[in-house]
């Protein structure tokens, strides 16, 4: 299965992202990632399911949670 990595600015955030994503059945993990591999020097962020990127966004667009782009 491949794996892609929402960039998350800070933990609480990640936190936030992923009680919403889990509400509606997306699972996901915490990771660490190196603040130079991001534009905005994110150093969190959370790994979904690749086919499940787009709807996750949408989620948390609608929810207000920030998040950096896409790695993966």
């Amino acid at each position: 299965m491949n794996e892609c990595i929402i960039a998350m600015k800070s933990q609480t955030l990640t936190q936030r992202a992923l009680r919403a994503l889990a509400g509606v059945g997306i699972r996901g993990e915490p990771v660490s990632i190196d603040p130079s591999v991001t534009k905005h020097g994110c150093g969190y962020g959370i790994t979904i399911p690749c086919r499940e990127v787009e709807r996750a966004l949408q989620l948390l667009d609608r929810k207000h949670i920030a998040h950096g782009e896409i790695i993966g």
